[in-house]
């Protein structure tokens, strides 16, 4: 699993392709995008109990990837059944052969950047690299950002929760390398908004 920060694509006409082909649907900042783990999460935590390597591919889809998807299943169909407009679901995306998570990473922060009004987490968020790298994609845009109950997600929550999420894979033994990086550029984004209300007061 790649851990690059920030993401280090390998793919990228194959990125810009597709954003391309979003971009014959989707007017720049048209759209709510979902953001949900898929291979991570609170639940890959929990089932990993601590161990740094991957789950058994059978134990992942079981425990994390099946039910992950079916949380988010749910969410993008009761987002979609009130009318919010556009929404992009990640989820329905299958794997593309030999795409590493930077791939996926870059594709989807920069769908973040082009498409996306609001961004919607799903719950647990916070534990998966991925969702937090979308947090922070979304921050540094001024985009809106709110839970699956429609709640917003301030900066400062964001930033409590990533803390909070490693601060538990921490003491069950699993690598937070790319979330403390997440949480050290959610601090720069603080640290500059302050600066910014500084200087205009």
């Amino acid at each position: 699993m790649s851990l690059h920060f920030p993401p280090q694509p390998s793919h990228t006409r194959d990125i810009k392709h597709l954003l391309q082909v979003l971009a014959s649907v989707v007017s720049p900042r048209g759209a709510v995008y979902l953001s949900a783990p898929i291979t991570s999460g609170k639940r890959f935590v929990r089932h990993s109990e601590g161990n740094s390597v991957d789950l058994n591919r059978d134990e992942l889809v079981r425990h994390v990837i099946t039910p992950n998807l079916a949380h988010a299943a749910s969410i993008v169909e009761r987002l979609r059944r009130e009318g919010i407009g556009p929404l992009i679901d990640p989820t329905a995306v299958d794997d593309f052969a030999d795409w590493t998570q930077d791939d996926y990473r870059h594709l989807w922060g920069s769908v973040i950047e082009r498409y996306a009004h609001t961004v919607v987490f799903v719950d647990d968020w916070h534990h998966s690299n991925g969702c937090a790298y979308e947090f922070l994609v979304a921050q540094r845009c001024g985009l809106t950002t709110r839970n699956e109950r429609d709640s917003i997600i301030s900066l400062q929550d964001g930033i409590e929760l990533v803390q909070s999420a490693i601060e538990e894979s921490k003491a069950m033994g699993t690598r937070t390398t790319f979330l403390e990086h997440v949480l050290d550029a959610l601090c720069e984004v603080q640290s500059s908004d302050r600066q910014v209300v500084l200087s205009s007061s």
